[in-house]
């Protein structure tokens, strides 16, 4: 696990991999989650998240 210090070095050195996701049903319903963290506390998204090395 990298610290917070080793992260944001990470950060500031390369770019930083995301991937998000679609996901539906038969019905053409979409997933989608409420988020509870800052800074996009409250807002709809669709699931993903961040890649890291190893």
């Amino acid at each position: 696990m990298l610290t917070q210090i080793d992260f944001l070095e990470v950060v500031r050195l390369t770019p930083l991999v995301s991937i998000d996701l679609i996901v539906s049903d038969a019905e053409r319903r979409v997933l989608v989650g409420r988020c509870r963290n800052r800074p996009a506390r409250g807002t709809w998204v669709v699931p993903g998240g961040r890649v890291l090395k190893d």
